[in-house]
């Protein structure tokens, strides 16, 4: 039997029927639209990722906290990077149990209705509007504000560079 020495790091073995045909991985990212549509969608991602507003919600998470009443902006912080490792840490230990897009779709979706809340709790009701009856609490600011940290560390935040390589 003949051994053939391995495809050079540059290059990927793509298989069709019996023989083999090696891409550089520019190229086969161009011409193959398996891998395009894969590379699209981790731009995608990322892209997402930048625009979810995690930003915003960490950098006024102080702010948030005190408007809520937490005294100390040192409780505040410690509560967000909590909440930030216990999304990171769930997203470790579910991502051997559950697909990675069931994981970014719980993570999407779940921000989208923690910030839904989030904004809510911010929005000063009038009691001329036709919602005034609908006056949310102060207490749902921090739940809402870590529930949305937790669930960016669950998916949003890891597994788009978690994706690249696979």
């Amino acid at each position: 039997s003949k051994h053939l020495p391995p495809p050079a790091a540059t290059q990927l073995t793509r298989t069709t029927g019996l023989e083999a045909q090696a891409l550089p991985l520019p190229e086969k990212a161009i011409k193959d639209t398996d891998e395009r549509q894969r590379m699209w969608s981790i731009v995608l991602l990322f892209v997402l990722q930048q625009l979810c507003g995690v930003g915003g919600v960490l950098y006024y998470s102080s702010t948030l906290f005190e408007k809520a009443g937490v005294a100390s902006g040192m409780t505040a912080n410690v509560a967000v990077a909590v909440a930030l490792l216990v999304g990171s840490l769930g997203s470790i230990a579910l991502s051997a149990f559950v697909s990675y897009r069931t994981l970014l779709m719980t993570s999407y979706g779940g921000m989208t209705i923690s910030l839904t809340m989030l904004t809510m709790t911010l929005i000063p009701w009038s009691s001329n509007s036709l919602l005034g009856q609908w006056k949310m609490l102060p207490q749902f600011l921090l739940p809402s504000v870590l529930a949305y940290i937790a669930l960016f560390g669950l998916g949003a935040g890891p597994l788009p560079a978690a994706l690249v390589p696979e």
